[in-house]
């Protein structure tokens, strides 16, 4: 018996939801507090653009059931001495969702002791940088010979449909092989409209038509059959991603990649931009690179299931489906 079925790679991402700025008083008006003009996008992370671990403020926020009420407003998540209302412009803490907030002047981060310079907020705020890093690091871009490609959508008009879908096909390198160490997003405008980014590899085996050359168009939440593979993504919460081991490129990997792009809520009609990743990659290629295990194979009476003609038990094939199945996204 012949059992067809893939396996794809879980690769697992903490999400922020920018909803959530939605139900808090100012939450999308809560200003770095020590970077001019810069705004916490994420108030209840560690991370100011959202995901990742919360901090106590976020902790608090998910306790209150993920809602403003009187018990949380009048809590001082920081210990700064400030209410998470005062800081958030309700002190009276009678703020209600899609209402306007009492007072938009002055707003302060609940999760972070202020004033910033004062010094008994120092120890407090010791993990906060103020340089203009973008918080992404990865070692692999300080190897020799790195190279990038900036794989984006032309200057595009948002659509006013909410959450819509659009798709563009690319062509990724082929002056040799390469192997992808780390992606990064590419936004020439305000970030906040675009939620997600994901850039898939394309089977040119297949004769299914894809999509026209890089011309955008609207596409479908589902994966499309010929270009179904994940290499890269990006979303609200992440400046960046390095790849342990990074898909194949090139001659002998990917040649041809479908970009799709997935906006936020609705937008005005004249708001438009540039919007897609930079690939970073690297001629020195590892031993094994990200891939996809599929058609396994268990025979009847066998313990070992064939994969190309390598044998894997079927103990082993267990565990990798067990581990796969509980492997899930945390949402926070």
């Amino acid at each position: 018996m012949r059992v067809p079925f893939s396996i794809v790679i879980c690769l697992t991402t903490v999400w922020g939801f920018q909803h959530f700025q939605d139900e808090i008083p100012n939450g999308k008006n809560v200003p770095h507090p020590c970077k001019a003009s810069h705004m916490w996008k994420g108030v209840g992370h560690f991370n100011p653009l959202g995901g990742g671990s919360p901090n106590q403020f976020g902790i608090d926020f998910y306790n209150a059931g993920k809602i403003w009420t009187k018990t949380f407003c009048v809590m001082d998540s920081d210990n700064d001495g400030k209410t998470n209302g005062e800081e958030l412009g309700d002190p009276k803490c009678v703020w209600t969702k899609g209402n306007a907030p009492p007072i938009t002047v002055g707003i302060t981060h609940p999760g972070i002791c202020t004033p910033f310079s004062d010094s008994k907020c120092s120890v407090a705020n010791s993990w906060i940088k103020c340089d203009d890093d973008d918080g992404f690091h990865c070692d692999a871009l300080n190897g020799a010979g790195i190279k990038s490609q900036t794989i984006r959508f032309p200057e595009t008009a948002v659509p006013t449909e909410s959450k819509s879908h659009y798709c563009m096909q690319t062509d990724l390198p082929t002056d040799g092989d390469y192997q992808m160490v780390a992606t990064k997003p590419y936004l020439s405008n305000d970030d906040d409209v675009v939620h997600e980014i994901l850039l898939y590899g394309c089977d040119e085996t297949s004769s299914t038509s894809t999509f026209p050359k890089d011309i955008p168009r609207s596409c479908t939440t589902g994966i499309h059959q010929q270009c179904n593979v994940l290499i890269g993504k990006w979303t609200d919460g992440l400046s960046g991603e390095c790849l342990q081991k990074g898909f194949l490129i090139g001659r002998s990997g990917f040649r041809k990649a479908v970009l799709r792009i997935q906006w936020h809520e609705k937008v005005q009609s004249s708001f438009g931009g540039s919007f897609g990743l930079t690939l970073y990659y690297t001629p020195k290629l590892s031993t094994h690179d990200a891939n996809i295990i599929t058609d396994i194979a268990i025979s009847p009476g066998q313990t070992t299931a064939g994969t190309g003609g390598a044998g894997i038990g079927a103990a082993s094939v267990f565990v990798l489906i067990t581990s796969l199945v509980a492997c899930s996204l945390t949402v926070v």
